[in-house]
């Protein structure tokens, strides 16, 4: 859809679309996320001569090495909480509220903070 064509939308058409599109995009950075654990297990990263995984996403995206580091800490943190990990590939959870909750959440915790993401805030 060009500009001129969202100028004319109405307002609940233009915040659907923007929601919609968000969600796509969580879904779409899910899956780099599991692209990524892949990288990490099968290590394929060390044979272009890369000192870290996250170095080596950082290079190939042309990202800054800090957002890749986190891309990398946020996927090895979803191997531990596959019930997050399902919420956020469904697109119900933002980028945002995915990468605080890696740094609370636990096992013993994933289904009860998969199950509370409609209250959850990014603080």
């Amino acid at each position: 859809m060009d500009r001129a064509a969202l100028l004319v939308c109405e307002p609940d058409e233009l915040t659907d679309a923007l929601e919609q599109l968000h969600a796509l995009e969580c879904v779409t950075r899910s899956q780099l996320l599991e692209l990524v654990r892949a990288m990490r297990a099968r290590e394929d990263w060390k044979i272009d001569g890369a000192s870290s995984l996250g170095e080596w996403v950082a290079i190939r995206l042309g990202i800054r090495v800090s957002v890749a580091r986190d891309i990398v800490r946020v996927a090895a943190a979803l191997e531990q909480l596959p019930k997050i990990a399902a919420v956020f590939a469904t697109g119900a959870m933002s980028w945002d509220q995915l990468r605080a909750l890696t740094y609370i959440a636990t096992p013993d915790t994933d289904g009860q903070w998969a199950g509370d993401v409609s209250t959850l805030t990014v603080a």
